[in-house]
């Protein structure tokens, strides 16, 4: 945990966890894991930046359930940015009916990454659902 400590101590903007499984701590993916999320990282080590979840569509998810399930574990242990790299059609219908709010300390560290001020949720879903609907068009298409 060092490492993270020093980088914390000058400022670390955003960390993104990964989907590894450390079972003397937690049997879940320390991505998805309250102990590693809240209690280590935010608590103790005192991280106060963005915290980026690995790709939720990954199989090492797998173990939280569905998307829907995932991506609710994510927001539950304090993931700022939600990574979905490779289930856009199911991002998209997700996106439609979440009716997650971030709180003033979640829009603090999305504007202190962004360097700039965010006004509302509104802001990331419509940024998402752009996102996800080009990429698709341009897989369809054979682009990029």
């Amino acid at each position: 945990l060092q490492p993270f400590s020093t980088l914390i101590n000058v400022g670390l903007p955003a960390v993104m966890s990964a989907h590894v499984r450390y079972p003397t701590v937690d049997e879940l993916p320390a991505s998805l894991s309250g102990r590693w999320m809240r209690d280590i990282l935010r608590n103790r080590l005192g991280f106060d930046g963005a915290l980026i979840s690995d790709d939720l569509s990954m199989v090492g998810a797998a173990a939280i359930g569905g998307l829907q399930d995932r991506i609710e574990a994510a927001l539950d242990v304090g993931s700022d940015l939600l990574l979905i790299c490779n289930a856009q059609a199911e991002t998209i219908a997700l996106l439609d009916c979440l009716s997650w709010r971030g709180s003033s300390e979640h829009r603090r560290r999305i504007a202190a990454l962004l360097g700039r001020a965010t006004n509302t949720d509104n802001d990331y879903r419509r940024v998402a659902l752009d996102f996800c609907r080009r990429q698709t068009w341009t897989e369809e298409r054979g682009v990029g």
